[in-house]
């Protein structure tokens, strides 16, 4: 019955193409009592003419569709986005000249093969699938999404354009390796937790955009990716960036926004295309790097103007002792975020941080060293060695945990929180690795200085009463 209502329309539609101007008034109204017939063909056919190269039909509510091999086989440009389409006719994939296919937001929860076929396919959009109006009152989190693509996929040779953005994807299939013409490739806000290494080997690539995902690590290969003009990462779990993504020399935007990197690599700065052209900031284009955890180069540097990263590089090289102390400290400060061992937590609390302790503890420090399990031998040898030296004996005494301290330890609250109890501002520690870092102390040393502090506390307590008529 719908076959017969479509060929009717066309049929019709076809005739009133062939008469004259001054009967398009009657033609409109001829169309429009045709269209009425159906409320699902009204949709379909409101913006379409048969024989046309592009259909365009955006947010029309449409939950079917029908194709015509014969009549719609001149068409290049497929626009169905904003409907709520769950499935395409298998007659979809047989059109002979469809470059361009837009589905997003549609309602697929299993990913559309048809366009597949498509031979001449150069650009398919499958963003947002699955949000559909009978989920309007359901949370974000309970609507169902596009998962998966299947292992097994064919995918057209021509494609040069794929986005398959805000879905919840977990993996890509190998098969997109097949796609040596493909251009773009947006997979952003979805689930993947491992880099798609099997694209590394895709040089047509130049935008390859995976922000918004739980990707942990960047692998070597990536340096194949030469071509690369724009890489977006921001929002993952990078720890760490390879040395080889030195090697994309045309890369002219990167994100690395909201990962918790410590590093650049040293050769950083031959990526020359970084650097800023006017207004290109605004739009999203060049580098950017914030909220990250750097310490090499530092983060205020690796937030600012690339150029001003690019001449850090150049001159700590010419530094080599400084430079070798700032990548040993990002590369345990990355293990540790990265769930490094026990040891490297106690291994990060440097000297000049015990040098900053050792001088805000004061007398009380026998009491930290208690619970420190330091034996009342430890402690008068330390006091021995340092004879009238209160913030060295204080010091030594520090060292001496820090370095037996190679079992394991519960993490505790921020070095902030505690020191707050011992004294010492944020500002006063010269340990950037501990507190800009917001990295966590053992639970055995924050619980003695947290009791030495109340020992403190009390024996103040005791000498104002002694000044009193209490």
């Amino acid at each position: 019955m719908m076959q017969a209502v479509h060929k009717k329309i066309r049929s019709a539609m076809k005739a009133m193409s062939k008469k004259e101007p001054q009967e398009n008034d009657e033609n409109e109204q001829q169309h429009a009592a045709l269209v009425h017939s159906d409320s699902m063909v009204s949709m379909y056919y409101k913006d379409y003419v048969t024989g046309s190269k592009e259909m365009d039909l955006r947010s029309q509510g449409l939950k079917d569709l029908t194709i015509d091999i014969e009549q719609d086989s001149n068409l290049e440009t497929i626009d169905l986005s904003d409907n709520e389409l769950t499935s395409l006719p298998q007659e979809f994939g047989d059109l002979p000249n469809v470059r361009s296919v837009n589905l997003m937001q549609n309602s697929f929860c299993k990913f559309p093969r048809e366009p597949l076929y498509l031979k001449q396919l150069t650009v398919l959009n499958l963003k947002r699938q699955a949000i559909s109006s009978s989920y309007a009152s359901m949370g974000a989190d309970t609507i169902p999404k596009l998962t998966d693509l299947p292992s097994d996929t064919t995918w057209p040779v021509s494609l040069e354009e794929l986005t398959l953005s805000e879905n919840a994807i977990h993996e890509l299939p190998k098969s997109l390796a097949t796609l040596q013409k493909l251009r773009i490739l947006d997979v952003r806000s979805n689930k993947l937790r491992e880099f798609p290494i099997h694209i590394c080997g895709l040089k047509s690539l130049t935008s390859l955009i995976l922000s918004s995902n739980k990707i942990e690590e960047i692998p070597e290969e990536i340096g194949q990716l030469t071509n690369l003009k724009m890489l977006r990462l921001s929002k993952n779990k990078l720890c760490k960036l390879p040395d080889t993504i030195c090697s994309l020399v045309s890369l002219e935007t990167l994100t690395l926004r909201n990962n918790q990197l410590t590093a650049l690599p040293v050769n950083f700065d031959n990526l020359q295309g970084l650097k800023n052209k006017p207004n290109t900031k605004r739009l999203g284009l060049g580098f950017f790097a914030e909220n990250n955890a750097f310490i090499f180069p530092p983060q205020d540097v690796c937030e600012s103007e690339v150029e001003k990263i690019f001449k850090y590089l150049d001159n700590i090289r010419g530094n080599p002792d400084t430079l070798n102390k700032l990548l040993e400290e990002s590369q345990k400060a990355m293990e540790i975020k990265a769930g490094g061992t026990e040891q490297m937590k106690y291994e990060i609390l440097k000297d000049e941080y015990f040098r900053d302790l050792s001088t805000k503890l004061g007398k009380s420090w026998k009491s930290v060293a208690s619970y420190l399990k330091l034996t009342s031998a430890e402690i008068e040898t330390i006091e021995l060695n340092n004879p009238g030296h209160t913030e060295e004996q204080i010091f030594q005494m520090l060292i001496k945990w820090r370095d037996r301290s190679v079992h394991s330890a519960k993490q505790m609250p921020k070095a902030g929180k505690i020191l707050k109890y011992t004294g010492a501002g944020a500002k006063e520690v010269t340990n950037n690795a501990i507190m800009e870092k917001e990295l966590a102390l053992p639970q055995e040393l924050s619980d003695a200085l947290i009791e030495a502090e109340l020992v403190v506390l009390s024996n103040e307590l005791d000498e104002k009463r002694s000044r009193t008529d209490w």
